[in-house]
Parts: structure tokens; C-alpha cells; sequence
């Protein structure tokens, strides 16, 4: 009898988990991003004052809608791209991070996604334009012109561009509401653990 109503309650207060991969060149702010979206679905956070660059991994858990997010921020030194590809069979979701305020790097950003395409088909792929609160920050139409052609290589259905300003926080609630989306829009072709 015991074990029936552990197991009830149990099943009752497990959520469904999804793993939410962060990825991007270094410096775009994905570990800022990580700590905005944490302050957003108000779990604790760092100050952007504290937050250091990712050299390995951030691991954050949020709550969002009765749905648990176990987002991982990786590194995006050169040296740390290869280790990506471990993370991405657990991946539900990959959140790709481009610089608006470099437009210098939006060709290497460009040619990262382009590189790991092949790998993630089938992973929803939202590509954030950080930064937007920069006066020198690209127009949010010419960073989707060199990135479009690459979203609709890996899955046109589920990807997706949004701008944002991790530091102020603009566009993460809109970023984090359309990560849950994707996730439970895709739930029997990506099933979340229960926990």
C-alpha cells in the first residue's frame, strides 16, 4: 500500500525536464543570457557585475509553466567548439547566442552554425541577436539575411531569430516563452524526463 501511494505521489509532482543547450563564439553574453533567464523565472542569479567568461560549462535550472529548463551555457572559445557536440544528444532545445554589437564576427558566427548544422537536425534552434542595446548593434533584418539560409538547413518548421539585450533583459521573457513552446510542441519527438 505503501508503495502504491509513494508512487502516486510521486508521479503526481514529477515534471517534465528539458535540456536547454546554450551556444555562441566567446563574448556574445550566454552565460548573461543564463543569468537573465534564471532571474526571469525567478530562480537566483548572478549580477551581470559578477559574471565571468565560460571557460567549460554553466549549468541553471529554471522553472517555467510546471516545466522544469536544465540549461547548459558552454564555452565558445575556438578550442571549447568541439566539446559541444557531447552535449547534443541531450539537448532538447539549442539556444544560439550572436553578437549584434560585432558585426565583424557575424561572419564566423555564421560559419560555427553553419559547421554544427549537420549535428542538430531535428533540434528546435532559436538564434538570439544579443546585444541590441548597442548603438553599434546590427539591425536585427541583416543578422536574420545571413542566418535564415542556415536555419533552413537544420529544420525551417523549428527554428526561429528574436533580438534581445541579455544585460537589460530585454527580449528574454519572449525568449523564454518561445523555448517552451518549441519543447512541448516537440515532446514526442524529443521526450523530456520526468523528474
Amino acid at each position: 500500500m505503501y508503495t502504491l501511494l509513494r508512487d502516486l505521489v510521486a508521479s503526481y509532482t514529477r515534471k517534465p525536464e528539458y535540456g536547454v543547450l546554450i551556444l555562441g563564439l566567446d563574448n556574445a553574453g550566454k552565460t548573461t543570457l543564463l543569468e537573465r533567464m534564471k532571474s526571469v523565472s525567478g530562480a537566483p542569479s548572478l549580477a551581470a557585475e559578477k559574471i565571468t567568461p565560460t571557460v567549460g560549462q554553466n549549468v541553471g535550472k529554471l522553472v517555467i509553466k510546471r516545466t522544469k529548463l536544465t540549461c547548459w551555457d558552454l564555452g565558445g572559445q575556438t578550442a571549447l567548439r568541439p566539446l559541444w557536440q557531447r552535449y547534443f544528444s541531450e539537448a532538447h532545445i539549442i539556444v544560439f547566442i550572436v553578437d549584434a554589437s560585432s558585426p565583424e564576427r557575424l561572419s564566423e558566427s555564421s560559419s560555427v552554425l553553419e559547421d554544427i548544422a549537420g549535428d542538430i537536425s531535428g533540434i528546435p534552434i532559436l538564434v538570439l541577436a544579443n546585444k541590441q542595446d548597442q548603438e553599434e548593434a546590427m539591425a536585427l533584418v541583416d543578422i536574420k539575411e545571413a542566418i535564415n539560409p542556415i536555419i533552413e538547413q537544420i529544420d525551417p518548421r523549428e527554428g526561429g531569430i528574436l533580438g534581445c539585450s541579455a544585460l537589460r533583459g530585454d527580449g528574454v521573457a519572449e525568449a523564454l516563452e518561445w523555448i517552451y513552446s518549441r519543447v512541448t510542441r516537440n515532446a514526442k519527438e524529443r521526450p523530456p524526463l520526468m523528474r
